[in-house]
């Protein structure tokens, strides 16, 4: 007698992970929106509104998104109301764009008119310049403070350079102090005269309340140094350049870590001639650019 074997049937495996898709199609909308949002700070007017139209369209042709427009969550935001389904979804049009743009451009210029009724009232008299916006700063722009501080020098070393000893100038955000090296440095040495030693004192004096960093290069001509001390004009002027930056230390209110030595040799003639006016040593203050320690700074 033959049995018959029980067949089993098992009931099908119910799907619970459907809400993965949906899951899915959320997250690629939301990572799509907040591109949208870094682009808006990152890049300009036109290179702004070419990214969303073709993130819009690439997203179109996935069929991640439909061409159906939503409406603005809030005025002079960016999102839309809807459901979030690859069946059902919202884009953000070019027309958003420049409503954004619209908005964000006329908050900046309201408060570019706040900062400057503020600066001139005195209110930000001691607060640092930081940088908000390309056009915009906390505190009068760099160049007319470096003119400023550029007047200051002229007049402390007003004899000095009457006399030819130094120069003053502004190069951009650069004040920089030119000593002439024959007349500071004895020929073919690092050493600095005795008598040019008050005029860095009063250098260093001059520049202990400009802010920004200080750069001392020493600079030579193209005629290498005759002297067996020194190998090249590299070492000739990188010494004159420590020179001058260890006499200016002796100024205690000068913090060190401003300080930066540098030796350009003849790489930065200021004529293609063996000229003396190439031999010289520059103080540089560099403004505009903060530093680490400024941010660590209450």
């Amino acid at each position: 007698m033959r049995r018959r074997r029980r067949q089993h049937t098992e009931d099908a495996h119910e799907n619970h992970e459907r809400w993965l898709i949906s899951f899915a199609d959320y997250m690629t909308l939301l990572f799509a929106l907040f591109v949208v949002l870094y682009a808006f700070a990152q890049n300009e007017k036109g290179q702004a509104e070419v990214m969303v139209e073709s993130l819009i369209e690439s997203l179109r042709e996935e069929g991640m998104i439909s061409a159906t427009q939503g409406s603005l969550l809030f005025e002079g935001g960016i999102g839309t109301t809807g459901s979030l389904s690859t069946t059902d979804s919202t884009a953000l049009s070019i027309g958003d764009v420049s409503h954004v743009e619209t908005t964000t451009e006329s908050a900046l210029s309201r408060l570019d008119d706040a900062l400057a009724q503020a600066n001139k009232e005195g209110a930000l008299a001691s607060v640092p310049t930081y940088k908000v916006h390309d056009e915009w700063q906390l505190t009068p722009s760099s160049n007319h403070t470096s003119l400023q501080a550029l007047e200051q020098l002229q007049l402390a070393l007003q004899s000095e350079i009457d006399a030819g000893e130094v120069v003053a100038e502004q190069l951009g955000q650069q004040l920089v102090i030119r000593i002439q090296a024959p007349l500071a440095f004895p020929k073919d040495s690092q050493f600095l005269q005795p008598r040019f030693r008050p005029l860095v004192d009063k250098i260093s004096a001059a520049i202990e309340d400009i802010p920004g960093m200080i750069t001392v290069t020493g600079h030579t001509n193209i005629t290498p140094p005759t002297s067996e001390l020194y190998r090249d004009n590299w070492e000739l002027s990188a010494l004159r350049a420590v020179s001058v930056a260890n006499r200016i230390l002796q100024n205690k209110d000068i913090d060190p870590d401003r300080l930066q030595v540098i030796g350009a040799g003849a790489s930065a003639r200021l004529t293609d001639s063996d000229s003396a006016i190439n031999d010289r040593v520059e103080v540089t203050i560099e403004q505009g650019k903060p530093t680490y320690r400024s941010f660590a700074k209450s």
